[in-house]
């Protein structure tokens, strides 16, 4: 019981991978659902180096698959635009200055 209340707790912590795929969608130009796929890759992991295992950037689980990493929440929502630029949708940004700046990093 202990467990399955730890996990949760982990998994409201973390940020919603799909928050941070319309942050990078909608401020990034031409951004295929294969390279977002690996930005949110890139960013998982250096944000794991810099802020340890504990403190993923967002909680879901990244699969290895042909092509690349995938977030399969992510590939989901997704799925049906194809491989061209996906456009950008209004979600809620409700990650602060620090991870925009972080994520913009990452990007560049």
């Amino acid at each position: 019981m202990r467990l399955k209340l730890a996990h949760s707790l982990f998994i409201m912590l973390s940020m919603e991978a799909i928050i941070l795929a319309s942050y990078i969608i909608k401020n990034y130009d031409d951004i295929s659902p294969m390279k977002l796929q690996k930005l949110l890759y890139y960013a998982q992991g250096y944000y794991v180096a810099l802020h340890g295992a504990k403190s993923p950037l967002f909680g879901e689980k990244l699969y290895a698959w042909k092509h690349g990493p995938v977030v399969k929440t992510v590939y989901n929502h997704y799925a049906h635009h194809g491989a061209g630029a996906l456009p950008a949708e209004k979600m809620p940004g409700i990650f602060d200055g620090d991870i925009r700046d972080f994520l913009d990093e990452i990007h560049r």
